[in-house]
């Protein structure tokens, strides 16, 4: 192929987000269907026209219907989803319901206005942390100045797979941030919205947070891998 594979930039035009619950679904089974052939047709890149489908996933944190038997308006596309992923992916997907939440536009921009009015991005390269990443979309909004590498963890596999076809020049990890040994590297900013809970998480380095909830583990873990 003729071009360098370059992390994909995040526009208006890409209507992150919007349109109702169908809608949603309806991109979601797209992005997977994409992200399957890509897979199995052994690809190490996606094309721009297949990064707009992908980056259209939005994940099933908004989505529980969709797992639901019982529920008669969703039926059709209860047996797509069950037909679409293998037993263990859909347990991951239905697990996703409840913390895999999609994080706007609005706020993510927000945010790196924020991190730029404090002065981030003027000193030349970044290295950033994405502890609970998602498809990515911390990464397509980081505005360019920044000149970041990203280190992006996200435990659910079909969502860790369409990040790295989306941003191939970060680095992807695939498992949970308490199984991700990160204590040698260290990062100049941590960006994300972290999974909310009671629930605690043991880390092996970090025995020290696991009375800790799910968010607050989150946020202790990254704030002592700061520079």
């Amino acid at each position: 192929s003729g071009y360098e594979p370059a992390n994909y930039r995040i526009t208006p035009d890409d209507q992150l987000g919007v349109g109702g619950a169908k809608t949603k679904f309806t991109d979601n089974i797209a992005a997977i269907r994409l992200l399957k052939q890509l897979q199995q047709a052994g690809a190490e890149v996606a094309t721009p026209d297949e990064k707009k489908i992908l980056v259209r996933y939005v994940g099933w944190g908004g989505l529980p219907q969709a797992f639901d038997s019982k529920n008669e308006k969703w039926a059709a596309e209860y047996q797509e989803l069950q037909g679409l992923l293998s037993p263990d992916e859909y347990a991951k997907a239905r697990r996703s319901t409840q913390d895999a939440h999609f994080t706007s536009e609005t706020v993510i921009r927000g945010m790196y206005q924020g991190l730029s009015f404090l002065g981030l991005g003027e000193g030349g390269k970044l290295r950033i942390l994405e502890p609970s990443a998602g498809i990515g979309n911390f990464i397509g909004l980081c505005p360019e100045h920044f000149n970041a590498k990203f280190l992006a963890v996200e435990l659910d596999p079909t969502t860790s797979a369409i990040a790295k076809y989306l941003y191939p020049r970060a680095l992807h990890i695939n498992n949970g941030f308490q199984n991700t040994n990160s204590k040698s590297t260290i990062f100049d900013a941590v960006v994300g919205n972290p999974p909310f809970g009671n629930q605690s998480l043991y880390d092996p380095d970090f025995p020290e947070l696991r009375k800790f909830s799910v968010h607050n583990y989150f946020l202790a873990k990254s704030i002592s891998l700061l520079r």
